[in-house]
């Protein structure tokens, strides 16, 4: 076949590829403009001027959100997390009770943090008997890690600043609170503590939460309701039980009784002692019947008995409420008093 000819033949064939290419390519721009038209027309229909039913309609709205938002307010709250050693619910009311190991950044229960001292201190009492060295004493160390507990505040300290570069909430509450009471070698400053316990709360701490609603939102120049309330809800809804019963005075106070009770007997399901002292006014008062008030009762002796330990009551009894009794003394072995 002559070179023209097939050269002839190749441009028709291109011809005709490119003719169809062009044809879908028309074929989909004139499908792409029907469905915009037809939204079009179906957004012209939505479009039409119903302004007061649209009022209505998003003050509906705007209920339903509300009576949401308080349905998930008053859920139950979650359990409280277990301490590391005994397994027993931790008292997340209360920190005093609760021990911050910074060496691995567990909480465990004060009972716990005890007994190892004490266990450590039984040991080495049995080894000096025995005519064994002061060298040959056991060094108290972490129940949970094992690391070597802290010789000195500022050793302690260090390992809460080395907690703190790992996000840790635990160790920016712990820093926050040296800065408000001026302890353990750091300046007494509100400013400072302020900025810690901000970060502990962007972190999900709810004892930060709490205080920093209770030491500038309910208080002081900064004083904001509803930031107030909004970090006591935010903690309640994670079971600080301190939160908790705030809300109810907080509604108390406005006098929405009947929403105070509920928080109150949500907070002493927790085991809160003053919220079950409010429910009992208002018991008194009417607003709660004889089944409903035993019901109560009984859910809050329930907390008690689950929190409570032979430990953890030795530990408060000590008011160990700091950790300087568990410094190692090289001396006496282990610088634990009764």
């Amino acid at each position: 076949m002559p070179m023209q000819a097939v050269n002839t033949m190749s441009i028709s064939a291109s011809k005709v590829k490119v003719e169809t290419i062009a044809n879908a390519l028309n074929s989909a721009a004139k499908v792409e403009t029907r469905d915009e038209e037809e939204e079009t027309t179906i957004s012209d229909l939505y479009a039409s001027p119903r302004d007061a039913v649209d009022a209505e309609i998003n003050k509906t709205k705007t209920q339903a959100g509300e009576e949401s938002d308080d349905d998930e307010l008053f859920q139950p709250p979650p359990p409280a997390p277990d301490c590391s050693i005994c397994i027993q619910p931790l008292p997340i009311y209360s920190t005093s009770a609760t021990v911050y190991e910074a060496c691995c950044g567990q909480q465990i229960c004060g009972g716990c943090s005890r007994e190892a001292v004490r266990a450590t201190q039984r040991l080495n009492d049995t080894n000096i008997s025995m005519g064994m060295g002061k060298k040959k004493l056991l060094k108290p160390s972490c129940p949970f890690c094992r690391a070597p507990t802290a010789r000195t505040e500022r050793e302690y300290m260090d390992r809460v600043r080395d907690r703190m570069k790992v996000d840790d909430h635990n160790a920016f509450h712990a820093m926050a609170g040296h800065f408000k009471g001026g302890t353990w070698g750091m300046p007494k400053s509100e400013r400072m503590a302020r900025k810690h316990y901000e970060r502990g709360a962007e972190l999900g701490n709810l004892h930060s939460m709490y205080c920093l609603a209770v030491n500038w939102y309910r208080v002081g120049e900064d004083r904001d309701e509803a930031m107030q309330r909004k970090l006591y809800e935010t903690a309640a809804k994670q079971g600080h039980v301190w939160s908790r019963h705030n809300l109810g005075e907080m509604e108390s106070n406005n006098g929405n009784i009947d929403a105070a009770l509920k928080h109150w007997i949500i907070s002493s399901s927790g085991g809160h002692d003053l919220s079950i002292k409010e429910i009992s006014n208002l018991f008194q008062e009417g607003h709660l019947t004889k089944e409903e008030y035993g019901s109560v009762l009984r859910a809050f002796q329930t907390a008690k008995d689950d929190l409570k330990s032979k430990a953890r009551t030795r530990f408060i009894q000590t008011k160990a409420d700091s950790v300087d009794w568990m410094f190692f003394d090289k001396e006496k072995g282990i610088s634990f008093r009764e």
